[in-house]
This record gives structure tokens, C-alpha cells and sequence, in this order.
């Protein structure tokens, strides 16, 4: 390993050590430092890179034909707690990109299995696949004080044990690299927010290449929507069961007719949704930034998580909640995507996306999540 490996390494260390020091683990967690199977990635010193960056148990399926980092689309995030795993699934065939994001919030589970479940099953017939399964790396570092849960979930699945990461909504404060302010005005909005909205990704498009963390992890999904040309980029998203977003598609403007389509979809198959447009005064959200800086179709969809309800308690069983099981928002995500795909390639003048081998809602309903991983 030549110096400049080893400077990354030993950068990577530290940052791995004082994350590390913010984890509060539930009891039945893998020990701190335990490498999860299967994020290492190919060229010399990444490997270390992976496991330090203590990002989720992410295994790359057959559909995986590269596999990169968002630092590799801004270098600014290099040695950084804000740079994370981008995955390119290929299929060789001409057509168009789509670009899946999530884990912006890293408390939000759903999101987050879904896309891992298209790392690790997906492959791509016609068109290209990016996904970026665990966007915030900082967030997933730490326990959000004011919604505590334990920062694993386990699953007994087909393959093992297998834990993934519960973080934070937001980045690390530590890591921002500014305190936050009183409050929060995104340059484009007139929407005042708490100060802790600056440390919020998905308040932060279409972000700023020098600026801080959050800033810049935006910034690095910019990048990536422009260098590779994404056709339609939709961001996964839960709420808490209260809010007025759970079970719902955002869309850009210059796409409702896609959302509009593929909720009448949904509702055929008895999932029912909601559709939303991107507001014009509330700014630096995924579906509104995406979507008017770039010629990319741009949605968000929003599950429901129960452990953002208040009334939740300090440990929320994810996997058999009697009323939002982890399987049903997993499939959810996916169904959704599905319809938006489909519609997208009905319109597309730029061609199709087209994938196979991820589970549907009648999959995952008769044999949960468990048999996929």
C-alpha cells in the first residue's frame, strides 16, 4: 500500500474512532469495529475504507457491474464522514439512467432495505441502475437524542444475522463543520426553519461543492445527476405515522403526470398512495432540486416509520409491528419505484430502464424480508 493508501487509512481511523464514541448500540448488536460483509470494494485500500466508515451490511448481487463513491463525483468529500457507497448496475443494453437514493434521513429504515434489497437482487436488462443505499454516512453514526432507538436492527435472514444501521435525520453536528444557526433559511426558500435544518441533506440541494457536510453531500448527488446523465432519480423517504406525507409520491412539476399514473397503478394492485407536488417556496428538497436543475424526472416516496412516533417508546419492533411491519414499507418502496419506472419508460423519449429479480409485494408478504437476504 503506497503512502498516500496509508493517509487515507489512518484519516479514515480517525474519523471511524469518533464516530464510534457517539454510538449508543442496542443489546443485541455486533461489537463496535465488527466489519459487515460485503462493503468492501475492489481497488487497494477501499476495503479498509469500507469497514471503517461503519456504513450498513450492503452485499453486492449480480446485477453489480461497478462500484464507486460519491467523493469520486466531488473530491471535497474525500476522507470525509460525509462520502458513502454509490452502486452501478449496467446492462450493457442502450437506454436510459435511473438514479435511487436512500438514506438521506438514516433513521429511516424502509428506504434504506429497499435499496439494498436492488444492490443485492436487482439486474438491469435494459438501461442503467445507480444506488446510493445509505446516502448519510454521518447520520448513521450516531443515535438522534431525540427520537432514541437502539442503532441496529437485526434480521435472522436466509443468509445470517444480518444487522443494518439506525442512525439520525441528521448529520452529525461534529461533522457539519459550522454550528448551527437559530434558524435555518435555505438561499432559495422563504421557509424559516430550526437551525438543525442545516445539518438536514434533503434541505440542502442542489447543495454547495465547499461549503459544509450536509451541504456537500447534496452537492456530490448533483454531480452525479449531471456526469451521468440520470433520466429519473427518485429519493425513499418514511414519516412518522401522523404525518401528512406517509404513503405518499412526490413529483416535481414537470413530471405529475408520470406520479399520477403510477398511483392509479398502485391503486390497482390495492396499495394506496397519495400525490404531492414539489412546493415552490419550500426549497432544497430531493424532488424540487433535482428536478429543476437538471432534465432528470425527479419524485420522493414516503412510507411510514413507527418509530419516529413519539408515543413509540425506546425500542420499536420494526420487523412485527402489527400495524407498519417492515416488510409491507419495504414493498411499498418497491412497488412504488416499479410504477414510477414503468410510467417513466412510457413517456421517455431518452429509453427505457428495465430490471429483474427484486421481490414484489406478494413476495414479501407471503415470506417476509427474512428470505431475500
Amino acid at each position: 500500500m503506497n503512502g498516500t493508501n496509508w493517509n487515507r487509512v489512518a484519516s479514515w481511523l480517525v474519523l471511524a474512532l469518533l464516530s464510534a464514541s457517539c454510538v449508543s448500540r442496542g443489546p443485541e448488536s455486533p461489537s463496535a469495529g465488527t466489519p459487515s460483509t460485503g462493503t468492501e470494494l475492489s481497488s487497494v485500500g477501499t476495503e479498509l475504507k469500507g469497514i471503517l466508515i461503519g456504513t450498513q451490511d450492503v452485499r453486492p448481487g449480480p446485477g453489480i457491474t461497478s462500484r464507486g463513491w460519491l467523493s469520486d463525483y466531488l473530491p471535497g468529500l474525500e476522507n470525509s464522514p460525509g462520502d458513502s457507497p454509490v452502486y452501478v448496475l449496467d446492462s450493457g443494453v442502450p437506454g436510459a439512467t435511473a438514479l435511487v437514493v436512500a438514506g438521506t434521513h438514516a433513521n429511516e429504515l424502509a428506504g434504506m432495505t429497499a435499496a439494498t434489497l436492488l444492490v443485492e437482487k436487482a439486474v438491469l436488462t435494459r438501461g442503467r441502475l445507480i444506488v446510493i443505499p445509505h446516502l448519510n454516512s454521518s447520520g448513521l453514526s450516531y443515535v438522534d437524542r431525540s427520537n432514541p432507538q437502539p442503532s441496529w436492527i437485526r434480521i435472522d435472514a436466509a443468509s445470517g444475522t444480518r444487522f443494518f444501521r439506525y442512525g439520525s435525520r441528521f448529520v452529525y453536528p461534529e461533522h457539519q463543520g459550522q454550528r448551527d444557526p437559530v434558524r435555518y433559511t435555505h438561499p432559495a426558500s422563504s421557509v424559516s426553519l430550526a437551525g438543525a435544518e442545516q445539518r438536514n441533506i434533503n434541505r440542502a440541494y442542489p447543495g454547495v461543492v465547499d461549503g459544509p457536510l450536509a451541504q456537500r453531500v447534496a452537492a456530490a448527488v448533483m454531480a452525479i445527476i449531471r456526469v451521468e446523465g440520470v433520466d429519473i432519480a427518485v429519493d425513499m423517504h418514511e414519516a412518522r405515522p401522523s404525518s401528512k406525507l406517509v404513503w405518499m409520491i412526490v413529483a416535481n412539476p414537470k413530471n405529475v403526470d408520470v406520479a399520477v399514473n403510477t398511483i392509479f397503478d398502485l391503486e390497482d394492485k390495492d396499495i394506496l398512495m397519495k400525490l404531492d407536488q414539489s412546493s415552490e417556496e419550500f426549497r432544497g428538497l430531493s424532488h424540487r432540486e433535482w428536478g429543476d436543475h437538471s432534465d432528470a424526472m425527479a419524485f420522493l416516496i414516503e412510507t411510514v416509520n413507527p418509530a419516529q412516533d413519539p408515543d413509540a417508546g425506546p425500542v420499536t419492533d420494526h420487523l412485527r409491528h402489527p400495524l407498519f411491519p417492515l416488510w409491507k414499507r419495504v414493498a411499498v418502496q418497491l412497488e412504488a419505484l416499479s410504477g414510477l419506472v414503468v410510467n417513466f419508460n412510457l413517456v421517455s423519449e431518452v429509453g427505457t430502464v428495465e430490471y429483474q429479480g427484486v421481490p414484489v409485494y406478494e413476495d414479501l408478504e407471503a415470506r417476509g424480508l427474512e428470505a431475500f437476504f
